[in-house]
Formats: structure tokens, sequence, C-alpha cells
């Protein structure tokens, strides 16, 4: 199934990209139409000029996305206007060709060429918004608890001097906690929100699980 749009300022919706690709009963209509549902058994094919934006890097999100590169263009002297007609002309050899690609498919299923992989991965690290600001300014450290509105101002602070666009509080949080499933909300001892195993290189008030279990009997 394809679909062709204008990505240029849009992100993808991560729900309905699962909702659409994990195989479960879909329910759809035509236009103006009754609604239906149907057991999907199509692939999901999206044409554009432009990557959309994909806002988290969990793991469920990213193995559903393949990125096909398209990267050759034929000069405009060397376009045949006459190539639907030869195409026609060989149709029966086109189709035994497609039956023949159609039964590797059936035996060996659908594998994932180098320049797809390669190209993924690109995106992938392209779509990282969080993964620069960690490198540069945390730490993954078990036991220790850093607040919430820490993190966060390093991080707008870090986005100012970057020229990144930051994330609303809330996204931020969780991409946090999507990115690394070692880190853990918790409550600090006066009720402050943060993330367990995470510290900022820079001077921040954090302290460990230990203390902050003292702290609240």
């Amino acid at each position: 199934m394809g679909s062709w749009k204008d990505f240029s300022s849009t992100r993808w919706n991560e729900r309905t990209v699962k909702a659409l690709t994990g195989g479960d009963t879909i329910t759809a209509r035509f236009m103006r139409q009754d609604f239906f549902s149907f057991v999907p058994t199509h692939k999901l094919i999206v044409g554009a000029n432009h990557r959309p934006r994909v806002r988290g890097q969990e793991e469920a999100m990213w193995r559903r996305i393949r990125l096909v590169p398209f990267e050759v263009t034929i000069p405009a002297d060397e376009r045949d206007p006459d190539l639907g007609r030869k195409l026609r002309a060989e149709s029966a050899g086109i189709l035994a060709w497609a039956v023949r690609g159609c039964v590797d498919w059936q035996r060996e299923r659908l594998g994932v060429p180098a320049a797809v992989k390669a190209a993924t991965s690109e995106y992938r690290d392209e779509q990282d918004h969080l993964g620069p600001f960690l490198e540069d300014a945390c730490e993954l450290a078990p036991g220790v608890f850093t607040a919430t509105a820490a993190l966060f101002a390093a991080y707008t602070s870090w986005c100012s001097r970057t020229g990144a666009q930051a994330w609303q509080r809330e996204n931020f949080r969780e991409g946090l906690l999507e990115r690394d499933h070692a880190l853990r909300a918790r409550k600090g001892a006066k009720g402050a929100r943060g993330i367990e195993g995470l510290r900022l290189r820079t001077k921040t008030p954090t302290v460990s699980i230990d203390d902050l279990t003292r702290g609240g009997r």
C-alpha cells in the first residue's frame, strides 16, 4: 500500500505507525462509505522528498522503519518517452520475472540490503535529538537521583548553545525514559520528580537513592 505526501514540516504519528504496522486488525473505510475491519496483508510504503521527524529513539518505533533511498536521477536527454510502449511489448517476460521474484520472496522472505541499513541508520542518527545532549552533559550513574527540573534546565541551556529546537518538558522526560530502560522515574524526598540513574556533568545537586530513602523515613 502506497502513500505520497509532503513531509517537510511533519513528524511521524508514532501511535498510528505502530497501529498500522503491528499486524493487528485495522478498521478503515473508503471515502463516504461504511467502516470495515481487515487483517493487514500489505507493507506500507510512504514516498516523500523530505524525511518526517521522529521524536523518540525507542526500538519499538525504529524496527518498523526502513529508509529506501532513491539516489538516481535520469538526465532529461536520457529519458525515453516511448518507454511505456516498450514495456507493454515485454509484458509477458516482465510478469514471468515478477512471478520468479515472488517465489524467491516466499522462500527467503524480505532481506534488508546494505544500502537500506546504512540509510536507515543515518536517518536514526539524524533524529537522535537527545543523544548529543546526553553525551555532552550527562553520564549514567546507577543509584543517583537528579531532579527533572535540573535536567531540563541543562537541556534548554544546551539547546540555546547548539541551536537545537528544545522539546517540551514532558516530552523531554518521556524521551529520556524511552531511550534507556536503566533510567527510572522517581520522586525525591520533597516530592520533586526526577530520574534515577542519570547525573549531570555540571555542578548540579544530585543525591543517592540511599540518601533519598533515609530522608523519607
